[in-house]
């Protein structure tokens, strides 16, 4: 993975913005190699390490399938799998985004591979628009492959989005088009023969209307029901489709079914749609991409931030969530963007997408849980900890091993450089060892501190930059280090949940990074509780360790309410400046700590800016000190305080802090200066009538044609009746 992470963006402090719902599913989440968004932290990740030595069977892990797909790289798109299929007979085809499979570019977006003599071949010459969704019919006289996506042409026919292939006469078969606004078909599922269901973003489906749903039964396409509802300004989409009982459960970015409220989920039985709950139940917002059915429940997949039950939030249900009969419910945290696919196979719920952990295991891009223990596991093999790239499609083998085809956007699957796009997995017991039998994987970074926070500018955007530093955990050398940034915020129930926050993360192969925080009076949707950093060791593309959270905030949340004022500020006079102290105000709003303070002095406005780069701040870092004030002026000082919401209230004035002509008296009246400097004494006298009893007064003394010079170290403070009274050595700068 450090090629592709190495490939990733930085932070990219611009583009502070939550993550645009995606209408299709080829755009559906980012590319790790483009974007990385954090994610939800749960427990310490606990090192994927080999306890003794062990052995492979010389068939375990990751295996490509041919050469893979070719495409334009690095660029998007290129060398991406949408969509796998088997059938019977052990034959894979495969739809996605690519130029050729196989080396052969008559097989573009389409084609078909041979387990049996490992080759790649096209299936009725290239296929003009990409292939998203592939099905394969089961009937036993006609065996048809269904494909959907953005298809303009197979075979030289004009095609609207859907295409079938007959496996027993290898030919193209008439199919009925979808059309209307949209990227046309998302998903394709098939129930029983000549009983097909078909998602995705259309509005006719034959000859009839069809929100973004439709059922072909084995001669036309029709309507099924009245079809879906969305949110104003939102599009009627199908972007998951499983079998149920008599008919399917769909997923997608609808909030209705046939007039049923159903929050992107839904059933329809044949005749009727349900949801899941009712008002206020299921994701909210955004998007669902995966439905799957197992033995605890329906399990949904996406890019959402949590799901509700009656307008409640359940905590860590980020991407994933399960539906139990009667309420949603977690079952893993989910660091990362997206979870784009699930499939069960044997004991196993297999999930792939776009992430980096799942379930508090390091997890990149593919993770599988055990639905016998509700335990998550890596897919890894050695020191390889999944996928360098997005997983898009899992299926079984049918070999009845727990293997399982991948396909996805990666270019690198288990250290297997030709696994471009697609291949295979078997489970691998061999853990990450030398030969030793020792374990080589990478501790968690250490020390992880807040090394300063300093204000700064970015593409038109105030904010504060957080540098962050760590020391490299040992045998780290060459790792690599993932910033991941979470923040907590608190749910109608009152529940803590972590959600991610995008472009706040850095990937860096130094022991430093900076992350840029806007303030939230520009971008709201900074709003919330709590952030959180947490880093990653990696090595190769796994992730091998996991820090002690570092916190910092709470940062800009709730209604942006600045802090009160200082209090208690002090000004103190030295030889030559001024040294002022405060302490913090009352309440810092909804920011919860200051990350700036601005000492201002009056007259003149002369300021000076305090960083807090310890939270919370201590005392020793609440003090600015002012040089080159004007001489012989009455100062006082107030103090500000910066949050992430911008410029609190103006504290009360200091202290007037006085500075003041003093007569010079001596035994030596008329000579005073002819004594030896720096052992001779003068004794010095003022009044300072209107100044109370204590305060700091700054002394000057006119001594011949020099001008008026300041008294070093006096530390002059008015006595109780209002007199200046002060005896000390001679300074050679006198």
């Amino acid at each position: 993975m450090v090629n592709a992470v190495d490939a990733m963006v930085r932070t990219n402090v611009a583009r502070v913005r939550k993550e645009v719902v995606m209408s299709r599913k080829r755009m559906l989440s980012v590319a790790m190699a483009s974007a990385v968004f954090a994610g939800v932290l749960a427990v310490g990740t606990p090192p994927i390490a080999q306890v003794g030595p062990a052995q492979a069977s010389g068939t375990e892990g990751w295996a490509a399938l041919g050469s893979g797909m070719g495409g334009i790289a690095p660029a998007w798109p290129g060398k991406r799998v949408f969509q796998i299929v088997r059938t019977p007979d052990g034959m894979l085809f495969a739809g996605g985004n690519f130029t050729s499979a196989g080396g052969d570019t008559a097989a573009a977006n389409f084609a078909r591979y041979n387990p049996t003599t490992s080759a790649w071949s096209p299936v009725g010459g290239a296929v003009a628009g990409d292939v998203y969704a592939v099905a394969y019919d089961p009937d036993p006289t006609t065996g048809q492959v269904w494909i959907g996506g953005t298809v303009t042409n197979v075979s030289g026919s004009a095609e609207s989005r859907l295409a079938r292939w007959s496996v027993s006469t290898s030919a193209w078969v008439a199919t009925p088009d979808v059309s209307g606004p949209g990227d046309g078909v998302e998903e394709i599922v098939v129930v029983a023969p000549n009983q097909v269901y078909v998602g995705g973003a259309f509005t006719i489906a034959g000859q009839a209307n069809a929100d973004g749903f439709t059922m072909f039964n084995g001669a036309t396409l029709g309507a099924v029901s009245t079809g879906l509802g969305a949110a104003a300004g939102s599009a009627k989409i199908v972007n998951g489709l499983t079998a149920a009982p008599g008919g399917v459960i769909l997923s997608g970015q609808f909030i209705s079914a046939g007039g049923v409220t159903a929050n992107r989920v839904a059933q329809w039985d044949g005749t009727n749609f349900s949801a899941f709950g009712g008002a206020g139940f299921g994701p909210p917002a955004n998007l669902v991409a995966s439905v799957v059915s197992t033995s605890a429940g329906v399990v949904i997949g996406g890019n959402f931030a949590k799901v509700q039950n009656a307008n409640v939030d359940v905590a860590n249900t980020k991407a994933l969530a399960r539906w139990n009969g009667t309420a949603w419910e977690s079952i893993g945290s989910v660091v990362g963007t997206v979870v784009e696919e699930m499939r069960v196979i044997g004991d196993y719920l297999y999930v792939g997408g776009e992430f980096l952990a799942i379930g508090g295991v390091a997890a990149s891009n593919i993770a599988r849980y055990k639905l016998s223990t509700a335990t998550w596991e890596a897919v890894s093999h050695q020191c390889y900890n999944g996928v360098n790239g997005v997983v898009r499609s899992i299926i079984d083998t049918g070999l009845g091993d727990g293997a399982s085809y991948v396909g996805g956007g990666f270019t690198d699957a288990g250290g297997v450089a030709a696994a471009d796009g697609i291949a295979k997995y078997t489970p691998s017991t061999l853990g990450c060892s030398t030969s030793g039998g020792g374990s080589s994987v990478l501790t968690p970074p250490t020390n992880f501190r807040m090394a300063g926070l300093v204000r700064d500018r970015v593409n038109g955007l105030a904010g504060m930059r957080a540098h962050l530093a760590w020391d490299v955990p040992a045998g780290g050398g060459g790792a690599s280090f993932f910033v991941v940034t979470t923040k907590g915020l608190r749910g109608a129930a009152g529940l803590d949940e972590s959600v991610e926050h995008p472009d706040l993360t850095c990937v860096t192969s130094e022991a430093t990074c900076s992350i840029f925080f806007p303030f939230t009076s520009q971008v709201p949707n900074m709003s919330g509780r709590q952030y959180h950093h947490v880093i990653y060791s990696m090595q190769a593309y796994g992730l091998f360790g996991q820090s002690t959270p570092l916190s910092v905030g709470p940062l800009a949340v709730g209604t942006g309410a600045t802090a009160d004022a200082p209090r208690n500020v002090r000004a103190t006079a030295n030889w030559n400046s001024v040294t002022v102290t405060w302490d913090e105000p009352a309440s810092f709003g909804s920011a919860g700590f200051a990350t700036n303070y601005l000492v201002r002095s009056q007259p003149g406005n002369r300021i000076c800016v305090a960083t807090i780069v310890t939270f919370p701040a201590t005392a020793s870092a609440r003090q600015c000190t002012l040089y080159n004030l004007r001489s012989r002026v009455d100062y006082t000082f107030s103090v500000q305080a910066l949050t992430f919401n911008g410029w609190g209230a103006d504290s009360a004035p200091s202290n007037r802090l006085a500075q003041l002509d003093l007569e010079v008296t001596s035994a030596l009246r008329t000579k005073p200066f002819f004594a030896l400097p720096g052992t001779s004494k003068i004794r010095v006298s003022g009044v300072a009538s209107g100044y109370a009893a204590g305060t700091p007064v700054r002394t000057f003394m006119e001594i011949g044609t020099a001008g008026w010079r300041e008294v070093r170290d006096a530390n002059v403070r008015v006595d109780g009746s209002g007199r200046i009274l002060f005896t000390r050595t001679i300074s050679p700068l006198y």
